[in-house]
């Protein structure tokens, strides 16, 4: 068993020759040990404001603790909760973990399985939608003279706000700083003439970007 990082090279003859193959494979030191357990399942059920994780192992030794590890917003996996293991069976056991603060959209978990020696594998990524609340009305649309934009917040937010015609060109920019329940009005200005705009509207602090086609009459 190879146990060094590095570079390897790999050469396959078949037949005295007749096939002939090279195979090169770079080894880092991020590999996942096969551990003494049979992890039976690894589902997850939607529930209210809930995301509940099912597993099953068929058997565990020297099995220390499952890590929970959900998919941030920029594509990593970070741990969410533990949940201890019985550690030395070889019986069916259940396990169930609560998300009660699931991301909005859908969310990816897996299973982070440790042994008493620190040595740890992966389960399967289970997948579950949550449904995401909408935080920014606006109204009226079609708009005559102004536009109102309402915020659905729990907290203080800041926003920048700006409005585009069709051929991109900016027409008006402003800051806003919205708290729960906060309404902001936009008067149109000169610049605005009949036609089909696009507002953004970004949160300074995620760089989420809200988007609403607005037609001014």
């Amino acid at each position: 068993m190879i146990g060094d990082t590095g570079i390897y090279v790999c050469y396959l003859s078949i037949n005295n020759g007749c096939i002939e193959r090279t195979y090169t494979y770079n080894l880092v030191g991020d590999c996942y040990m096969i551990l003494p357990l049979k992890l039976a399942s690894f589902t997850g059920r939607r529930e209210s404001s809930i995301n509940n994780l099912y597993w099953k192992t068929l058997s565990e030794t020297n099995l220390l603790h499952f890590i929970i590890e959900r998919k941030n917003s920029i594509g990593a996996y970070q741990p969410v909760g533990r949940v201890a293991a019985i550690g030395n069976s070889n019986q069916l056991l259940s396990y169930t973990f609560k998300d009660k603060s699931p991301l909005a959209g859908r969310n990816f978990y897996r299973l982070k399985m440790v042994d008493l020696d620190g040595r740890f594998s992966y389960s399967n990524i289970v997948s579950l939608a949550t449904e995401q609340q909408r935080e920014i009305f606006v109204y009226p649309n079609p708009a005559k003279d102004f536009i109102n934009i309402s915020f659905n917040i729990k907290e203080n937010r800041s926003y920048a706000i700006k409005c585009f015609d069709a051929t991109g060109r900016m027409v008006t920019e402003q800051k806003y700083t919205a708290a729960a329940g906060n309404q902001l009005q936009i008067k149109r200005t000169n610049t605005i003439q009949p036609g089909i705009y696009l507002l953004h509207i970004r949160d300074e602090a995620t760089g989420h970007i809200f988007t609403e086609r607005i037609i001014f009459l």
